[in-house]
């Protein structure tokens, strides 16, 4: 019997305070379950910011390779040095030596 009047005490403070649990329940609802709370718009500002962050990368990237392109389209030389460097093109009047040591030579 104590345990029902104990039960009746408790829904009886609950209902007393019932606009107050309307809105903790609300808050709990608008903070963490909901997919437009403030938890989710907390991890989409934190990807967003990631992803300015990728942009800006790429963007100094684009600029560097535009550079790099401008250089090639306008100077010859710089043709040269890429075609030598990264290609391991040579003029018909030079021979190219290539020493390779046993550890890359393994790998390859």
């Amino acid at each position: 019997m104590k345990a029902l009047q104990f039960a009746g005490q408790i829904l009886s403070a609950i209902w007393r305070h019932k606009y107050i649990w309307i809105i903790i329940l609300f808050i709990i609802v608008a903070v963490f379950i909901d997919d437009n709370g403030f938890m989710a718009r907390y991890r989409l500002e934190a990807e967003n910011a990631a992803t300015v962050e990728e942009i800006k990368a790429y963007e100094a990237r684009y600029a560097a390779d535009s550079a790099r392109l401008s250089q090639l389209k306008t100077d010859p030389a710089a043709v040269v040095r890429v075609a030598r460097e990264n290609h391991q093109m040579k003029s018909p009047d030079e021979d190219v030596y290539y020493i390779v040591s046993p550890d890359s030579a393994a790998t390859n």
